[in-house]
């Protein structure tokens, strides 16, 4: 599907413009003042309605935090992979070391988008656990997503940026 839709032609799909990139980081932003809505209810008493509230929010920020990721993707890669496919008749043995240079740099930001959302995703995943599980998960300190999580996410997306821009390489 990714391959399709870096290969697709502009009019096909308009909607991967970087306009349509801040419609989602504007909801992605909008979702995010749940969690004060959430703490206000739990401070009212209402436990149930704020673990609704937290888990729904926290559903939203993943996909919409998967849709932006796909979406820089797609924008960074889609020249990087119409040049490439405009080489690909030419001999493999004849590339230059430009076009092979461009396949490293595809290759380099898909391992790097992949590893950073996956990292975001965990820490998402750690604090729902940590909510749900609060009890068992509380009698063991690396468990709890602001000692641990935070950090390994921090680290981990560090790490992913440098794959992204090539450092690693």
């Amino acid at each position: 599907m990714t391959q399709h839709i870096l290969e697709s032609d502009e009019e096909e799909i308009v909607w991967f413009t970087v306009d349509s990139l801040g419609m989602f980081l504007k909801y992605e932003y909008r979702v995010l003042w749940a969690f004060p809505f959430g703490l206000a209810v739990s401070v009212a008493g209402y436990q149930g309605l704020m673990y609704a509230v937290a888990l729904l929010a926290t559903i939203l920020i993943m996909t919409l935090d998967l849709f932006v990721s796909v979406y820089v993707s797609v924008i960074f890669l889609r020249p990087v992979v119409r040049f490439l496919n405009a080489g690909r008749d030419v001999n493999s043995a004849v590339q230059s070391r430009g076009y092979l240079h461009l396949q490293k740099i595809k290759r380099s930001h898909l391992a790097g988008a992949i590893m950073a959302v996956s990292s975001s995703t965990l820490l998402y995943l750690n604090f729902a656990m940590w909510f749900i599980w609060n009890e068992e998960m509380s009698k063991i300190v690396w468990t709890h997503p602001l000692a641990f999580g935070v950090n390994a996410d921090s680290v981990l997306n560090d790490l992913a940026m440098l794959v992204v821009c090539g450092v690693l390489r």
